[in-house]
């Protein structure tokens, strides 16, 4: 246990492993919980190392919890686990990941398929959440390892990686067992804690991470209803468009006979640009624009350090957007105003009852 470590020292431990991996929003346990029921425990492991970013090949060894430094299938380690009986206390392995001297860097070809071997006590699964728990901070210590030698055994920056990772509730659940056994009227209470932080400390790390991810989904909200809006306003766009269109055809074919000098100068600078052709290229590359970066948004999960930085980016660049839309709206609506004063009532009512129908039919 980490008793005497601050929480200044957890909060710069976890902005130094953030700066790395970034921030990954919570994943469910049950694609574990599935595995775990059907016996998958070494392909749990395997989807666990992924999660982490680690495209290694897992090998599962279940052995004993004694230690023995001269056995081959025992743990060759001190413990990791914290045993608080109300009668007694110790100590004891459950887990233990082997790493070799030298490790492939992260990113690397060389750390594709590379074996790793993790020995594990049979009853580390009697709890899908505990079992997900050892496993992940295990494998932390791989990750660790393959980004720089002087974190690949600090048990801080270990328990502090799934919490980073997406593995955060699954280790709140999981982190702590608790079983009361009744001999006759005495009750004796039982607590295994796995990992290094104590209550306190795991609940600040938890929390921590919590306005990270808090902040950056406030960010992909806040792009997401941005991006929707010029959607709907390049759909708005369209509608208006589709009128101009309709005025601007009839009056060709009708053309007014005692129309305003200011609007006849309008609509001759309307004939001599291809304006309508213009105006739906600069529709269609906002809405394309705004439903591409909707559909990047939508698929992320993990705030990576470039992925932040795009969001900000994208952010001025929605509001950009909506600002240009909203402006050739006002240009398309003020030019159907003036072109509808020389439309007759007919075929204003039957335009009128043309797009009542239309939107009723929508």
């Amino acid at each position: 246990m980490f008793d005497r470590i601050s929480n200044t020292e957890i909060e710069n431990a976890l902005d130094i492993l953030i700066g790395y991996y970034g921030v990954r929003e919570d994943i469910s346990c049950n694609r574990f919980i599935k595995l775990l029921n059907k016996n998958y425990k070494a392909d749990c492991a395997q989807e666990i190392a992924s999660l982490l970013g680690l495209p290694i090949n897992i090998t599962l060894r279940f052995v004993s919890d004694s230690f023995n430094p001269n056995s081959t299938d025992k743990f060759h380690s001190t413990s990791i686990t914290k045993f608080n009986r109300v009668t007694n206390s110790g100590s004891g392995i459950v887990a233990q990941v082997l790493l070799p001297d030298q490790l492939p860097m992260y990113g690397s070809y060389g750390l594709q398929g590379y074996p790793i071997e993790i020995r594990i006590s049979p009853k580390c699964f009697s709890n899908s959440y505990t079992a997900v728990t050892i496993l992940s901070h295990e494998l932390s210590h791989v990750l660790l390892a393959s980004v720089s030698p002087k974190y690949r055994h600090n048990e801080l920056y270990t328990d502090c990686v799934p919490l980073i990772l997406g593995f955060r509730d699954i280790v709140r659940s999981g982190r702590k067992i608790i079983k009361s056994t009744k001999f006759g009227r005495t009750t004796s209470t039982q607590t295994t804690s796995f990992g290094y932080l104590t209550d306190a400390q795991f609940e600040f790390a938890y929390d921590y991470v919590g306005r990270h991810l808090s902040h950056h989904n406030t960010q992909k909200q806040k792009l997401l209803k941005l991006a929707k809006a010029v959607i709907n306003k390049c759909n708005m766009a369209t509608k208006y468009l589709s009128t101009f269109n309709e005025i601007f055809h009839y009056l060709n074919q009708h053309p007014p006979q005692n129309m305003k000098p200011q609007h006849a100068n309008r609509m001759v600078i309307l004939h001599q640009n291809d304006f309508t052709r213009g105006w739906n290229q600069q529709i269609e590359h906002l809405r394309n624009l705004a439903n591409s970066i909707q559909a990047q948004m939508q698929t992320i999960k993990h705030y990576l350090e470039h992925i932040t930085k795009k969001m900000i980016n994208d952010i001025a660049i929605l509001e950009e957007a909506k600002l240009e839309i909203n402006n050739l709206i006002k240009e398309i609506a003020k030019d159907n105003k003036i072109m509808l004063q020389y439309v007759d009532y007919l075929t204003r009512i039957r335009r009128f009852l043309k797009n009542f129908h239309n939107t009723i039919n929508q």
